[in-house]
């Protein structure tokens, strides 16, 4: 008995990556800036959330890894914000995130980071809306 214990709690964190599903969100974007909009461009975002990660919070609360990709097509950096609100299939609101990012002239950006949400919510996601926000070009 006192084998099995240890034997579990081992494959369970080495088979961790096995059980991650990565998603690829659907991604809507909208800013007040129309200057922005035509400069950046969403290239992906995705995350993975493993039921080890879920497990963890008890059910309650957990960290899901998120990857945001940005490209900038204009000629100038950007730094600035974007809130990333998380919506359920009828589009509203599940949850929201704000996040700061800086691109470089003609250049890719990836952002990571990791959203703190129950299971409960994180089920309901079915897109994402992307709220930018810019402080200042350099």
């Amino acid at each position: 008995m006192k084998l099995i214990l240890p034997f579990l709690i081992t494959s369970l964190l080495v088979f961790q990556p096995v059980n991650a599903k990565t998603i690829k969100w659907d991604v809507e974007v909208q800013s007040n800036n129309t200057e922005l909009l035509k400069c950046i461009k969403v290239v992906e975002l995705k995350s993975k959330r493993s039921l080890l990660n879920s497990l963890s919070g008890m059910g309650i609360i957990s960290e899901t890894p998120t990857n945001l990709t940005l490209q900038n097509n204009c000629k100038d950096g950007i730094k600035g914000f974007a809130d990333i609100k998380l919506l359920d299939s009828d589009g509203f609101m599940v949850d929201e995130w704000p996040e700061s990012f800086s691109i470089g002239r003609k250049a890719l950006s990836k952002k990571s980071f990791k959203f703190l949400t129950g299971p409960l919510k994180w089920k309901k996601v079915k897109s994402a809306l992307i709220e930018f926000s810019q402080l200042e070009t350099y």
